[in-house]
């Protein structure tokens, strides 16, 4: 009898998770609800009772021991689901599928998050950042461009305007860039959880994560992006007495620079977290380091993780089931919504950072304005509009004559 017992027990094991099956999305709530309770009472029992029978596997139909609860529950909605409902899937699904490329195209790339939180100084926002935009915008492998580039001024950029930390505006933009990043973060993360409850992924349909791993793994890979551009460029942002005080601190062996962590983290919160890049007292300069073999595996993997976190995003919402057309264009507003308004902060903080930058390399980045000397007026026939123009006078060259 004992043998016996033990026999059955191999054949059941309890499943991972049965939180599924139990909501859904707004537009076919009702005709779901009213199928999973009619017409699949049996098969939802099973599923909410977490037991496995290996013996009743229906492998034929695609199920192993890992669908064994989701794939019977999935088969018979399927079947009492009408042909327009199916389209109407079929259309969410290539929406949803093509949403990770939308948002690399929209969000930032990793050489600008890395420029916030390694020249700005300001990790905990490049963080709430790199959580709103999980997917970063990416180039080819093996293509590299020069990060300090985005510091780089041309005649016509606009001036941006700096507060000073005596007026009090720094404290009010500061808060405001905190909270629309939290409320960015607040959106992406409950969007991906109802993806992750109120619909079932065919990829594994027994895993109520995938989106979240998805989200999850964005992050991860923004971070890596801040060690790699460590290896190329070094930046500081600090007040102008300051920077000039702590150049020759930061000359230091790798040991010594993870000892002065506790002390860097310290002054981040103190001086540079939570001050915009565009304050007045605040300067900027970075230096370049000769690319590395470090630097170039890790930038090949960089490049090389993040178009796998497209695929693989790519994949868990093309397989999503039960997703109307309507809740799909909701699903892809809110991701998009939130990558561009911390696409807006980050913009703005780039832009401050480049008009407070006085050294790149040693040189100064700004523009050299020319006086004009020699202009001439020229009027638009149509508009009138009078255009100061620097007159060009043709120089000849005569060629050198050679005596022999």
């Amino acid at each position: 009898m004992d043998f016996v017992n033990a026999t059955a027990s191999t054949d059941q094991f309890k499943s991972s998770s049965v939180d599924q099956f139990q909501r859904w999305y707004p537009q076919y709530r009702h005709v779901f609800d009213n199928i999973t309770r009619a017409n699949c009472s049996v098969e939802y029992r099973n599923y909410k009772s977490g037991i496995i029978n290996s013996t009743n596997i229906n492998y034929l139909a695609g199920g192993d021991k890992f669908t064994a609860l989701t794939q019977p529950l999935i088969d018979c909605i399927l079947d009492n689901t009408s042909e327009y409902l199916k389209g109407s899937m079929t259309s969410a699904q290539v929406l949803l599928g093509i949403m990770p490329t939308i948002i690399t195209f929209l969000g930032p790339s990793h050489d600008e998050m890395a420029m916030l939180s390694n020249v700005g100084r300001r990790p905990l926002l490049a963080a709430g950042i790199s959580l709103s935009a999980p997917s970063a915008y990416f180039s080819r492998a093996f293509e590299y461009f020069d990060p300090s580039e985005i510091l780089c001024h041309h005649k016509y950029r606009r001036a941006q305007y700096r507060p000073k930390l005596n007026e009090g505006w720094w404290m009010l933009v500061s808060i405001l860039e905190y909270g629309v990043v939290a409320g960015a973060c607040w959106n992406i993360v409950v969007n991906t959880r109802q993806v992750n409850l109120w619909s079932i992924s065919s990829l594994a349909s027994d895993a109520d994560f995938l989106p979240g791993l998805w989200l999850a793994f964005g992050p991860c890979i923004h971070f890596f992006s801040c060690f790699v551009f460590r290896l190329r460029i070094r930046g500081w942002r600090d007040t102008k007495d300051r920077i000039i005080r702590f150049i020759p601190e930061r000359d230091t062996s790798l040991l010594s620079w993870f000892k002065s962590t506790p002390k860097r983290l310290l002054d981040f919160l103190t001086f540079t977290e939570f001050v915009p890049c565009a304050t007045k007292e605040y300067v900027s300069r970075i230096e370049g380091r000769t690319e590395s073999k470090t630097f170039l595996a890790s930038a090949w993997l960089e490049s090389t993780f993040t178009i796998l976190h497209v695929v693989f995003g790519t994949l868990v919402f093309s397989g999503t089931l039960f997703v109307g057309t309507k809740d799909a264009l909701g699903i892809v507003g809110r991701y998009i919504a939130g990558v561009a308004f911390c696409r807006i902060i980050l913009m703005y903080e780039l832009a401050g950072l480049r008009e407070s930058c006085d050294s790149i390399d040693g040189d100064d980045p700004r523009p050299k304005r020319e006086p004009l000397s020699d202009t001439t007026e020229v009027r638009g026939r149509d508009s009138g509009t009078e255009y100061r123009m620097r007159a060009k006078v043709p120089t000849v060259m005569e060629s050198p004559t050679h005596t022999v």
